[in-house]
């Protein structure tokens, strides 16, 4: 998970995000060379039902209510790089890691493992979830 090791990392005062940007795009590299492997397979089911699925509405609920909890809590709220950058960046990155990790917990019981989907639906809830970070963040990282 590319936003734990980052928020590990961030975690120290004189770390910066150079030379570990890099790590945020490696979850996109995977979903794209699944869904390239995907689209190679013979059709077994309509490209419209992959994309769907039967969960896309509870996926899109399921893991911002999972993360918010973690949210909360996330042990990045008091990263150091709040001081140096906009608190925003912190939070965004909380919000990150949390959902992260809620996708995590869904997709061990969620019966949609079509990379189309994935990226998607998983993707839309990391979104929302990571807003949710980034203004909170600002709101309540001031100082």
């Amino acid at each position: 998970m590319p936003a734990i090791a980052l928020s590990v990392h961030l975690s120290r005062p004189e770390a910066s995000l150079r030379g570990w940007a890099w790590l945020l795009a490696l979850p996109v590299v995977v979903l794209a060379l699944g869904i390239s492997g995907e689209m190679m397979m013979p059709d077994r089911l309509p490209m419209m039902t992959r994309l769907i699925g039967h969960n896309a509405i509870l996926c899109l609920s399921v893991i911002p209510v999972l993360s918010l909890p973690i949210l909360a809590g996330g042990g990045c709220w008091r990263c150091a790089t709040a001081r140096r950058h906009a608190p925003h960046w912190p939070g965004a990155l909380a919000g990150l890691l949390s959902a992260g990790l809620a996708a995590t917990l869904y997709a061990a019981h969620c019966i949609d493992d079509s990379p189309l989907f994935v990226a998607t639906w998983y993707t839309l809830a990391t979104a929302l979830v990571t807003a949710i970070g980034a203004l909170a963040g600002a709101k309540w990282l001031k100082y």
